[in-house]
């Protein structure tokens, strides 16, 4: 499936677009600040500035099958820049079912937005980058499924200093051992992408945290159709699932808390965050309304919520 952007180029401005619109996201406009954003699921038809188009493919575990992009304004032209490349935002087999995996499951970043900051790794004196005070928000694959769609309803999210990192990954078409639940740019350290994260990364200032956002090629999609199609503001409600969290005031977690709380199924708060509380209320509201209790909010469940709540 080969899926055409609304700008027809995976550009700096669509890339903006989709978090801050998309996804109600934060987006650094400061000059010298990085953009990080991953695209499960999907790969560049080509790397570098302005891919023509990103393909969608099956996601097959232990492969390097997303889309890894950077953005920023350059701090002395104030140009837009950005730059796509293959990448993975997943652990590889060797970590997944192999001798060294974690008995609890692979460690894979939950959706959403992170504030990175960078850390010279002691093993080996390279660059990478951390989570906030050097913890990041994760779910354990107990089941070793190995992709994005493998977090069950039970796999309960937690946030917690494990090392994993945004660092550079292999050149081969495998991840293997480059991932234990890390995630990056194919192509070595000497890669040109990993090349291109290091120079930007002088010109990023110290206190700014680098915004990373991860998600999935089908919101990519539905949200291209969305914006092509509007001719006022751009009405998304995206994808969403246990571990993910708001970064503004106001996010579709809140908005989704408020309306299961309309709708009589009691999320615990509203505090745009989806955890526990949350979870029990959502697959309450699927199991009441006869959806998969699934516990993924899609667009069945969003629009079943907004009847129950605002009719039609």
């Amino acid at each position: 499936m080969e899926l055409l952007m609304a700008s027809e180029n995976l550009d700096y401005g669509y890339a903006e677009r989709f978090v801050k619109l998309g996804l109600w996201g934060k987006w650094n406009y400061s000059p010298g600040a990085i953009n990080i954003l991953f695209i499960q699921g999907a790969t560049p038809r080509q790397e570098g500035a302005i891919p023509e188009r990103i393909n969608s493919n099956n996601n097959e575990p232990d492969k390097y099958n997303d889309t890894c992009v950077l953005a920023r304004v350059n701090p002395q032209t104030k140009q837009k820049e950005i730059y796509a490349s293959i990448g993975t935002s997943e652990p590889g087999e060797y970590y997944t079912t192999g001798p060294d995996a974690n008995p609890q499951g692979a460690a894979h970043m939950c959706w959403g937005q992170h504030e990175m900051e960078p850390l010279q790794r002691s093993k080996d004196g390279r660059l990478a980058l951390q989570g906030k005070g050097g913890k990041t928000r994760f779910w354990r694959d107990r089941r070793n499924q190995g992709t994005r769609y493998s977090q069950d309803v039970d796999e309960i999210p937690r946030t917690d200093a494990i090392g994993q990192w945004f660092h550079a990954m292999g050149t081969g078409d495998t991840i293997g051992k480059w991932s234990a639940g890390c995630v990056g740019p194919c192509g070595g350290y000497e890669g040109k992408a990993w090349q291109i994260f290091l120079g930007w990364l002088k010109d990023h200032a110290k206190d700014t945290p680098i915004i990373l956002t991860l998600w999935g090629v089908e919101d990519f999609c539905e949200f291209s159709i969305a914006a092509r199609h509007a001719y006022g503001p751009i009405r998304f409600d995206p994808t969403l699932r246990m571990g993910v969290r708001d970064m503004n005031d106001y996010g579709p977690v809140h908005h989704l808390q408020e309306l299961l709380r309309d709708s009589h199924h009691n999320p615990g708060g509203i505090d745009g965050d989806w955890m526990g509380k949350t979870q029990n209320a959502f697959l309450e509201f699927q199991e009441a309304n006869g959806l998969k209790p699934d516990g993924i909010c899609g667009s069945k469940s969003w629009q079943k919520l907004k009847i129950l709540v605002y009719g039609g």
